[in-house]
């Protein structure tokens, strides 16, 4: 129930105060003429009792109706049309609507019959006071409360469509701002970067050093990587299906679908939720299966590969672990610097990670990493 502010209550009480007077300058008006067929305090009592009921026309309409219509037994009070203006205006059932009009018209029809046979009684002819009028005023005040009842909704309708308009654009406006900095960010950095490459080749062809040359090959094998990772951030922001090639867990399935397509044999234990880790932890986790498989497949073809994602006591556990091969290797390298990236990922999320050969010649990365806390 909707508590009513201090303007409404005070317009119900104007609309009550002047509903009586009106009703009892009626009542004075016919005892004057000598019209007023009850008594003088009984008709002003049914005015004043039809007009305190309108303060409650707001929340309790039919109600209030019912009270003007039950009061109007005695004497027919004004307070009766304002009531059926507030069941137009509140009412949402249309079946209620009906219902509580149908009784407005039987009742004045019932007034204009009992009128006509009273005007009968006094030698006046019957159809003195027309029908139409007496059906007008049961009908006309309801039409009207229910137009601006429509009149309301339509306009709260517009509001609605105009707030979910600036939505949108607010929303595009962000995407596109998004959208820029990513590009600015990009180009800024990608050029640093892309210098950082070119000087470790002039670098490599000017020493001899093994561990010199070492170094530059990693510091380029780094960069290189930091430039596709970068392209791909900014692939996803770009695509309006961006969101969905981010890295997930979800799209760990799509990894060991991949291995499965090229031959690689991979089991897959996948028995963690997203929401029970955190945002870098989740893209952690997919990197590490990726760059696991990316190895498994080129290193050891066609080896048993079993992928395990899992929570163990709060912390998330992953086990990527592979046989000998049980092809001839295809030859292709990674570089030899994904699993240091791996280790920085791990690291920043605080984590730790392992790698290195197992018992029956074959190669298992494992990381353990902090979930999320309940």
């Amino acid at each position: 129930m909707r508590w009513r502010s201090t303007p409404e209550v005070a317009l119900d009480l104007t609309i009550a105060a002047i509903t009586g007077v009106l009703g009892l300058i009626i009542v004075a008006s016919r005892f004057r003429a000598g019209t007023l067929n009850v008594e003088p305090g009984a008709a002003a009592s049914a005015q004043v009792a039809g007009a305190v009921a309108l303060i409650g026309r707001r929340r309790m309409p039919v109600v209030t109706l019912a009270v003007t219509l039950l009061v109007s037994v005695v004497f027919p009070v004004v307070a009766v049309l304002v009531a059926l203006h507030a069941v137009g205006r509140y009412v949402a059932s249309e079946r209620v609507n009906a219902a509580a009009e149908s009784i407005a018209v039987v009742f004045a029809l019932t007034i204009w019959v009992t009128a006509a046979h009273a005007r009968t009684s006094e030698n006046q002819p019957f159809f003195a006071q027309p029908l139409a009028a007496y059906v007008l005023m049961g009908i006309v005040p309801w039409a009207v409360g229910r137009a601006e009842r429509s009149s309301v909704a339509s306009a709260g309708l517009r509001a609605a469509a105009a707030d979910a308009e600036s939505r949108v654009r607010s929303a595009a406006a962000a995407a596109a701002e998004r959208e820029r900095l990513a590009r600015e960010m990009h180009d800024i950095v990608a050029h640093r970067i892309s210098l950082v490459v070119l000087q470790t080749n002039l670098l490599e062809t000017s020493s001899t050093d093994l561990r010199v040359l070492d170094g530059v090959r990693q510091i380029r094998s780094t960069g290189q990587e930091a430039l596709d990772e970068m392209r791909e951030v900014l692939g996803m922001l770009q695509s309006p299906d961006g969101a969905d090639r981010a890295p997930s867990l979800t799209r760990v399935h799509e990894l060991v679908a991949d291995a499965r397509g090229v031959g690689q044999p991979v089991a897959l234990t996948l028995d963690i939720r997203a929401e029970d880790v955190s945002g870098p932890v989740e893209r952690t986790i997919f990197r590490i299966v990726q760059e696991a498989l990316t190895n498994a497949t080129r290193h050891s073809p066609g080896a048993a590969t079993q992928v395990e994602v899992k929570q163990v006591a709060g912390d998330v556990e992953v086990r990527v672990a592979n046989g000998p091969p049980a092809k001839e290797p295809t030859g292709l390298t990674t570089g030899g610097h994904g699993l240091t990236g791996l280790r920085e990922r791990v690291a920043l999320v605080g984590g730790t990670i392992s790698a290195g050969r197992t018992a029956d010649g074959g190669f298992a990365v494992d990381a353990r990493m902090p979930g999320r806390k309940s």
